[in-house]
């Protein structure tokens, strides 16, 4: 797999052959669609959206399109992020998209939100009156007494003040199994509970922590291919047939799971596959050669090795 001999010369081994121009080819994909998104980004930067524009609650993936809307555009400027090509500020703003037509950004709402990391939600909906109950997770011999709001707290979106009156946190393991809250959101969490049935019963049982009428959003990982799938890992990717089943045993249960559509959309960089690595760590190229490349569009991604792209879950708890 050497490029080189140990004397310098040109490695004639022919797997090193077949593979040493990967990253040329990996990266030139990268440069082109990096290249053409960017502009497709600018064009969607210039547009003054004053407020966003109901579309209807439904289960979705993320589509070009979306990136050119209202109301994603409206979205990623309340958070301060740029209009980017990228399934994650599409996940921010969907779950903000269906908070706000369920009519649940407004003083005096109360909900939970499921993430690790960092994430600007929290603060966005503490700008608007509304409170969050973050749940968080760590092994529990590595972890302090009570769980922080450390990096949550985002000062071009709220003051801290507002920020620690609607904002709080609990350790997951601690907090209620049986609530009733307004709302429940989760991001980049419901593909970590170690399996996917372990997945789908989370889903089930944070039903438990909503009022009647309360609303459920989940974003999550979506494979788009339907025979094999990963499993029993500390990421698993959930397939149609996952969300079809789950979507039967809610309504079973007399909830009201919005429409589910499975459209990946048809534009050029709804077929554009992101690889790792994602940033320009891992190559071997020359810094200089990176240094203007432009992030490649990121609303499909390759997770060992399978097309993924996320998914949007939203349910009505029964009334």
């Amino acid at each position: 797999m050497l490029r080189l001999t140990q004397d310098g010369r040109p490695n004639a081994n022919g797997l090193s052959q077949a593979t040493r121009d990967l990253d040329a080819m990996r990266w030139n994909l990268k440069a082109l669609a990096g290249h053409f998104g960017a502009e497709f980004e600018a064009r969607a930067a210039q547009r003054v959206v004053l407020s966003p524009a109901v579309t209807g609650l439904a289960s979705r993936s993320p589509r070009q399109q979306d990136f050119a809307s209202d109301w994603l555009l409206f979205w990623a400027r309340e958070t301060r992020s740029a209009p980017r090509l990228h399934r994650g500020l599409w996940e921010s703003c969907f779950i903000a998209q269906s908070l706000y037509e369920a009519g649940l950004i407004r003083q005096g709402v109360r909900g939970a939100a499921m993430f690790d990391g960092r994430n600007s939600m929290a603060a966005l909906m503490a700008s608007m009156g509304v409170a969050t109950r973050i749940h968080r997770t760590a092994p529990a011999y590595d972890r302090p007494t009570a769980p922080d709001l450390e990096g949550l707290h985002y000062t071009d979106i709220v003051a801290r003040d507002l920020f620690d009156q609607f904002v709080s946190a609990v350790w997951a393991d601690d907090a209620p199994v049986v609530d009733d809250l307004d709302f429940v959101w989760a991001m980049q969490w419901m593909h970590h509970q170690g399996s996917i049935q372990a997945g789908l019963d989370a889903a089930r049982a944070a039903m438990q922590l909503l009022r009647p009428g309360g609303l459920l959003v989940i974003t999550t990982e979506l494979n788009l291919r339907d025979d094999e799938t990963l499993d029993h890992s500390p990421t698993v990717l959930f397939q149609r047939r996952h969300f079809q089943a789950l979507a039967e045993d809610l309504r079973a249960d007399g909830h009201v799971v919005a429409a589910i559509d499975f459209d990946i959309g048809s534009d050029v960089f709804d077929r554009y596959v992101d690889t790792p690595p994602y940033g320009p760590e891992g190559t071997a190229f020359p810094p200089e050669m990176l240094a203007r490349l432009a992030a490649a569009p990121h609303i499909k991604v390759s997770v060992d090795g399978f097309p993924c792209t996320s998914f949007g879950f939203v349910v009505t708890c029964r009334g």
